[in-house]
Formats: structure tokens, C-alpha cells, sequence
């Protein structure tokens, strides 16, 4: 989590706060830390277009911003950890900032193969993921969906689309696809765990942020909390 705190040592910036009231200041130094949170939080949405391929909307939008208070000079800026049904974008977020490897995906739990890569015949989306119909189908026809119902009877022609585990003549383990009475392709292969070399530099993003903004942002609420004293 990155955090922009109220600590200064500008001897000018000293003698602004003596100007104020006291009930006042708090008020200017809050308001401080949260424009230049909302700076931070356009700043890494821009990162994130630069080193990321067709980023999701749902990953620009995943950076969450606390505002500071009067009574917590402090304003964070993090991902969001809960995500309904879908994957938090702290999970596959994080590797990208610390390096290392990721936890498994919900839908490679369900599928039990470990870790999966999606192949060239994976069909995308415009962002250049997997489509997420693809997701619900194979879940469907491998017998893996959480709700039983969702799942294709046994013996349906349905389920025979799609199914797991390593073919005959093949050697790759993965999710595959029929085609036809001999033809398989496959949709997903098992790899061994991922590793991530860091390629977002939220930290140093943010720091540059504040250095450019700080200034600006600090002297505009100063001066409309001198213009609301009384």
C-alpha cells in the first residue's frame, strides 16, 4: 500500500500553518493528501496503459483511493482486494509490482491441472484475453462448475466438447477441444508455477507523483483554507 502523509520541513510551509487556525490546517492537509492521491491514482492508470497490452477496463479501474480525514493525515492508495465473482486484481496485479509467482485462478482450482496456459487457439476478446463465454463452457463440459446444474449431463454430446487431462499421441496435459470424430486442439496447456520479473513500478510512479504534485496541490488548499478562515 502506498501512502502520502502529512510530514513536511519547509520552514515556509511552517509558517503558513501558524496563519491558520487550528481547526483550520487539519481541514488543508487533508484536502492536500487527497488531491494528490487522486494524481497518484490517474498516474498509475497511465502506467498501466504503457507497460500492460489492452489492460481491462476493471484493471484501470482497480486502484482504490482512501481519502485522508481531519483526523487521519494519511491518504492510501491500493488495489481492491474483493471482487464479487470475479478475480481480485491484487491477485494477478501483484506479481506484476514485486515479481515472483501468482496463486492459482479460480477456474485453474476448479480445473485441477495446476497452472494453465491459454493456447493461440484460445478465442479473445478485444483486450486480447480469453473470452469468459470460453471459461463457462469448458468448466460446463469438464463437470467442474461450483453449481452442479450448470454442469452438461453425462453422455451429452455437449460435454463431450471439451474435456481434461493428457490424450493418446499428445503428451501435454491441458484442456481440450473435440473437433470432429479424430481432431483435437488444445484450448489450455498445464505449465509449471509462473514467475514474474517486477514490470509495473507502482512505487516509483507514485513517488514521482507526489514529487511533481506535492507543491501545487499543499499551496491550493492552504490558500482556500486561508480563504474560508474566520
Amino acid at each position: 500500500m502506498f501512502e502520502i502523509d502529512a510530514k513536511w520541513r519547509d520552514a515556509q510551509v511552517k509558517r503558513l500553518l501558524w496563519r491558520l487556525e487550528s481547526r483550520q490546517w487539519p481541514f488543508a492537509i487533508a484536502m492536500a493528501l487527497t488531491r494528490i492521491g487522486k494524481r497518484v491514482k490517474s498516474a498509475e492508470r497511465d502506467e498501466m496503459k504503457r507497460v500492460f497490452d489492452r489492460p481491462t477496463p476493471y484493471t484501470l479501474n482497480s486502484l482504490r483511493l482512501e481519502p485522508a480525514t481531519k483526523s487521519d493525515l494519511q491518504a492510501r492508495i491500493w488495489f481492491r482486494e474483493f471482487a464479487g465473482k470475479g478475480t481480485p486484481a491484487a491477485k494477478y496485479l501483484l506479481p506484476q509490482v514485486y515479481g515472483g509467482s501468482r496463486v492459482e485462478k479460480r477456474f485453474e482450482r476448479r480445473i485441477g491441472l495446476g497452472y494453465l496456459m491459454p493456447t493461440t487457439a484460445a478465442p479473445l476478446d478485444r483486450y486480447g484475453n480469453v473470452r469468459r463465454s470460453i471459461y463457462s463452457k469448458i468448466l460446463s463440459g469438464v463437470g467442474a462448475q461450483g453449481d452442479p446444474y450448470q454442469n452438461s449431463p453425462r453422455g451429452s454430446r455437449k460435454r463431450k466438447t471439451y474435456f481434461r487431462g493428457t490424450p493418446r499421441g499428445h503428451g501435454v496435459p491441458g484442456i481440450w477441444e473435440r473437433q470432429g470424430r479424430d481432431r483435437l486442439r488444445p484450448i489450455f496447456i498445464a505449465i509449471p508455477s509462473p514467475s514474474y520479473s517486477p514490470r509495473f513500478a507502482f512505487f516509483g510512479v507514485a513517488e514521482r507523483s507526489v514529487n511533481e504534485h506535492w507543491e501545487v496541490e499543499f499551496n491550493t488548499a492552504i490558500q482556500r483554507a486561508l480563504g474560508t478562515s474566520r
